[in-house]
């Protein structure tokens, strides 16, 4: 699908190849759905599943998800350049998670509210699952993706091309 018209080079916000134009930091949206959703199962606790093995898959997905948000902070660090989400890239990662993932971190981040959810087995936090996902792919993914292509041009699309957004 494209989404040329909700996330244009020359949209407002979005500056020039300078910054990505991503307006709330990721760590804070991830916060934001881990506080809410645990704010909202202290008033009125909705189970995602009455199974003590569900919050033994929560700490399985946690693992998992806190090392690949690792590593892509480890790649970004090797090639020096920044994790800042409104600087720009210095470099264009394909190593470790990015051969996998162009948004490896964002992965991360979604999985470790899933896996909270589990473990705490907690369907409103699950439920901010939605609205965490959405906001990662609207605000931040397009963006970064519209920043890395004026930015790196057809070394980016060859990429683009080869590796998943996703998983």
């Amino acid at each position: 699908m494209d989404y040329s018209s909700i996330v244009r080079a020359d949209a407002p916000g979005l500056g020039g190849a300078d910054t990505t134009g991503v307006l709330l930091p990721p760590s804070v949206v991830q916060t934001l759905a881990l506080v809410g959703g645990r704010v909202l199962h202290q008033l009125d606790p909705i189970p995602v599943i009455s199974a003590v093995p569900i919050q033994w898959l929560g700490w399985c997905t946690l693992a998992p998800s806190v090392i690949i948000l690792c590593w892509a902070a480890w790649e970004f660090y090797r090639f020096k350049t920044t994790t800042n989400y409104r600087k720009a890239a210095a470099v264009l990662v394909t190593s470790g998670p990015f051969r996998f993932s162009r948004n490896p971190s964002y992965v991360g981040f979604l999985g470790i509210i899933l896996s909270v959810s589990l473990r705490l087995n907690s369907g409103w936090i699950l439920l901010m699952f939605v609205p965490a996902a959405l906001f990662f792919h609207f605000n931040a993914i397009l963006r970064e993706e519209a920043h890395l292509e004026r930015r790196f041009g057809t070394e980016y699309l060859a990429y683009k091309a080869s590796v998943r957004r996703y998983l």
